[in-house]
């Protein structure tokens, strides 16, 4: 994925947007997070965020290629 297509996530996560059936999941993680562990059964691995900017707030956000899913972070 790259960061255009992780942009228009987060900013459809933050106008709070409907997810499409099928789409990627977006799923909020806490605060001012830059590196997340995302653990699928006993295997962990390290997902990455970056910074972006939408509407005057700023979000932290990494994907995951395993489950599909892009983890957000508000870091205003």
């Amino acid at each position: 994925m790259n960061q255009m297509d992780k942009l228009k996530l987060v900013e459809q996560f933050s106008r709070k947007s409907a997810i499409v059936e099928g789409q990627t999941k977006i799923i909020q993680v806490s605060d001012y997070i830059t590196v997340y562990i995302e653990t699928i059964g006993e295997i962990g691995h390290s997902v990455y965020l970056d910074t972006f900017k939408v509407d005057g707030n700023t979000y932290n956000a990494g994907y995951s290629s395993r489950s599909d899913t892009l983890f957000v972070s508000h870091s205003d």
